[in-house]
C-alpha cells in the first residue's frame, strides 16, 4: 500500500480554509426519523426533471413528469404550501430487519383515486402511504408525527435528504464493528514495508472517521434551482456538547461577514461563515493526527497558519477543456498585519516549506541531497496596486519516481486586497 500523502495533504490544507459545508451545534438531540427524504415546490421540481431529462416536445407523454402525474393521479389536489416527505427508520439493523418506510402527501382535497390505489390511511389534511403500499398496512403515532412536522417545515430547496447520523451509527454499530474486524483482516494478509500503512492504521483511521460522525445530530443535502442554475447545498448539526458543537457555536463575530455580497459565478460555488479554524485544526489533530503523522504531515503544523484566519471563506471552481479553474477568497483577522506582508512573511514561506516536505516523502534522494520542491515561485506581479505572488505547483498523484503524465499541475497566485486574501 503506497503512500499518497501530499495530494491528501495539499487537499486538507485547501480545503480546511474553504469548508464547503456549514455546521452548527444543535440545541438538543431528538429522535426522529433516520432518514427524512422532502420534495416541496412540486410542480416546479416536475419542470426541472422534465427539463434536465431533455424530453421531446412532440411526444409529451414520454415525459418524467407526465408518468409522476399519472402515478399520482394529478397534482392538482397536492398542498403546495407543504412538502410531500419519506420518512425511513431502521428498526433493528443487527438482524437485518428490513427498515419502515412511510410516505406523506399533503393535500387541499381529498383524491378517492389515490387513496383506494395506495391502501393510503387518511388523514384530515394529507395521506400516509406505507412504502411499499400495503393493505392494513399502519404507521406509528410517532412517524405520523414526525412526518407531519417535517412537511409543515420549510425547507430551503425543492429536494432535500436529511440524515440522523448519529442516531443511525448507534443503530449499525454492531455491522460497524464487523465490518472493520473483517476489513484489518484482509489487509493484514497484504505484504507491507516499513514506511508502508499498515491494517492497524487504516482501521484507526476509518474509526476516528466514525466517531467524528457520531457527534453529528443530522446531516443534510438539497438540490434547487435559481433562474438558470442547478444549486447544491449541504448543512450539518452537531449534538449539542460534543467538540463539533464547541467548534462551530455561533457567536456575535461569526455572524458579521466580509463576503455577504460576494456572488462568484462559478459551476460551483462554496462559502463558509467565520469559526474557529485553529481549533478545528486542533480537533482534526486529536482525531487524525496519529495517521497523518505516519504518512509523513503534521496536522498540527498547519495550526500556526490556520491561527491567522476567521475561517470565513467564499469562492468556487469551473471545469473546462484545460482541467479546472477555482477562486477563492479568505478573510484575515483584524488585528493580522497587512494582508501584502502576510503574503510575504507567512503564506508563501509556509507553501514552500509544505512544497518541500511533501517532495521528500515522494522521491528517493541521494543522502544529503534535498528533493526538489514541488512548488517553485514565479515572477512577483501588480494588479491595481496589490503585489501579487505566484507558484508553478507538481503534485504527485501516485507511488514515488512517478512519471511527469501522472502529476497535477497547476499554477496558484495569490494577492490581498486590506485583510482579504
Amino acid at each position: 500500500m503506497n503512500r499518497h500523502s501530499a495530494l491528501s495533504a495539499f487537499l486538507i490544507a485547501f480545503f480546511i480554509l474553504a469548508a464547503g459545508i456549514s455546521v452548527h451545534a444543535a440545541e438538543s438531540a431528538a429522535t426522529r426519523p433516520d432518514i427524512v427524504i422532502k420534495i416541496s415546490r412540486l410542480n416546479q421540481a416536475i419542470r426541472t426533471i422534465d427539463s434536465m431529462a431533455a424530453t421531446d416536445i412532440d411526444q409529451p407523454n414520454s415525459a418524467p413528469s407526465s408518468i409522476l402525474r399519472s402515478a399520482l393521479f394529478g397534482t392538482d389536489w397536492i398542498d403546495p404550501a407543504r412538502s410531500i416527505v419519506i420518512g425511513i427508520d431502521f428498526k433493528n439493523m443487527a438482524a437485518n430487519e428490513k427498515p419502515v418506510m412511510v410516505a406523506l402527501v399533503p393535500y387541499t382535497r381529498q383524491n378517492e383515486d389515490f387513496h383506494l390505489s395506495y391502501n393510503a390511511i387518511g388523514k384530515i389534511d394529507h395521506y400516509l402511504v406505507s412504502l411499499p403500499p400495503t393493505e392494513g398496512a399502519t404507521v406509528s403515532d410517532q412517524m405520523a408525527l414526525d412526518l407531519a412536522e417535517a412537511s409543515r417545515t420549510p425547507t430551503d430547496g425543492m429536494v432535500s435528504i436529511e440524515v440522523a447520523a448519529s442516531q443511525l451509527l448507534n443503530k449499525a454499530d454492531s455491522q460497524i464493528q464487523k465490518m472493520l474486524l473483517e476489513f484489518e483482516s484482509q489487509l493484514g494478509t497484504q505484504a507491507t514495508t516499513a514506511n508502508d500503512l499498515n491494517a492497524s492504521d487504516i482501521n484507526q483511521l476509518l474509526k476516528s472517521l466514525i466517531n467524528t460522525a457520531k457527534q453529528l445530530e443530522t446531516i443534510s443535502i438539497g438540490m434547487d434551482v435559481a433562474g438558470p442554475d442547478l444549486v447544491i447545498f449541504s448543512d450539518a448539526q452537531a449534538l449539542n456538547g460534543t467538540d463539533l458543537s464547541k467548534l462551530f457555536t455561533r457567536s456575535a463575530e461569526s455572524r458579521f461577514s466580509r463576503l455577504g455580497k460576494y456572488m462568484p459565478r462559478y459551476n460551483i460555488n462554496f462559502k463558509s461563515v467565520s469559526y474557529d479554524v485553529k481549533g478545528m485544526m486542533a480537533f482534526l489533530d486529536r482525531m487524525f493526527g496519529a495517521f497523518y503523522k505516519k504518512i509523513g504531515f503534521d496536522l498540527a503544523g498547519l495550526e500556526s497558519l490556520a491561527s491567522h484566519f476567521t475561517g470565513e471563506t467564499a469562492g468556487g471552481m469551473s471545469f473546462n477543456d484545460k482541467g479546472m479553474d477555482i477562486e477563492m477568497i479568505a478573510v484575515l483577522k483584524d488585528n493580522e498585519k497587512n494582508g501584502a506582508d502576510f503574503l510575504e512573511s507567512v503564506y508563501v514561506p509556509w507553501m514552500m516549506d509544505y512544497g518541500q516536505k511533501m517532495a521528500s516523502l515522494y522521491y528517493h534522494q541521494a543522502p544529503g541531497e534535498p528533493a526538489k520542491n514541488l512548488f517553485s515561485k514565479t515572477p512577483e506581479s501588480t494588479l491595481y496596486g496589490n503585489k501579487v505572488f505566484g507558484m508553478d505547483c507538481e503534485v504527485p498523484v501516485g507511488i514515488p519516481d512517478i512519471s511527469a503524465t501522472d502529476k497535477i499541475k497547476f499554477q496558484l497566485r495569490a494577492t490581498s486586497v486590506n485583510n482579504l486574501l
